[in-house]
């Protein structure tokens, strides 16, 4: 079992304690929305958005399988990088990934609910069942799927003020899910490590988990670059993971690893 570094070990158990303390007031008060209203990241626009909240979502996590597999490759990467490199840059490495990853991610997340707003936009100045029901194919697949008895009632009584008004708050309330979904997790970061790892130690053998079978960083690298590029393609309006995150800590990892090797710091 490899040891732990001295900054591997602090991120770890403040990342711990972060979600520990997130469970508990979710036991104590039924929910933990005041943590995540603070401490999870919100697009740019939203009234939701704090500065702090750039850093503050590294460490907080959605799920048990969320932080383990983030704390996992901390762990697994980021001890033998510290080791490399020393405390205050692997340090400043991280940050900076994760810092960065959040910034791409809050900033294109803004641009998203721009491009939604002025769709709703558009359809509520002209509510109808075809607007409609084209508004949630593009935004909503799931509500569309879940919405084809409203969906088919609505373009059978078009003008019918009732169905008009439950579509525009409708399209008004998806909206306002996307301007005020958080992200949280210190994947970004997590990605900037593994690439960081790939370009150091490029033919080092990695275990995949499915299926079992080594493959060297470089490749591994360019795996998880493509799937992570092939979901932002697809573009589904159901996928709640921060792909453009993930992207952000691949890139700011990359552009940061090749300054630090122009002047010798690597």
């Amino acid at each position: 079992m490899r040891p732990l570094t001295p900054i591997v070990r602090a991120l770890l158990i403040i990342t711990i304690l972060v979600f520990v303390a997130e469970y508990l007031l979710t036991l104590q008060n039924g929910n933990s929305d005041l943590f995540v209203r603070y401490l999870a990241l919100y697009p740019f626009e939203s009234d939701l958005f704090y500065p702090h909240q750039i850093l503050t979502h590294i460490f907080m996590h959605g799920g048990l399988m969320h932080i383990f597999f983030n704390m996992y490759g901390l762990y697994l990467f980021g001890s033998i990088l510290e080791s490399r490199w020393g405390e205050k840059q692997f340090l400043t490495y991280y940050l900076i990934c994760g810092l960065g990853a959040g910034i791409i991610h809050a900033g294109i997340s803004a641009w998203e609910t721009q491009a939604i707003k002025a769709d709703v936009e558009v359809y509520l100045q002209s509510p109808a069942p075809e607007d409609f029901s084209a508004f949630l194919l593009k935004h909503s697949t799931e509500n569309y799927h879940n919405n084809l008895g409203f969906i088919e009632a609505f373009g059978e009584n078009p003008t019918d003020n009732e169905y008009i008004t439950q579509s525009t708050a409708f399209v008004e309330k998806v909206y306002l899910r996307k301007l005020n979904t958080p992200t949280v997790g210190a994947s970004g970061a997590i990605f900037g490590l593994l690439i960081a790892f790939a370009m150091l130690f490029p033919n080092v053998e990695l275990m995949l988990l499915i299926p079992p079978i080594p493959l060297k960083a470089k490749y591994f690298v360019l795996l998880y670059a493509g799937m992570e590029i092939y979901a932002i393609y697809q573009a589904n309006p159901a996928d709640n993971v921060a792909h453009f995150a993930h992207l952000g800590g691949f890139v700011v990892g990359f552009i940061l690893l090749r300054i630090w090797q122009s002047q010798g710091k690597v």
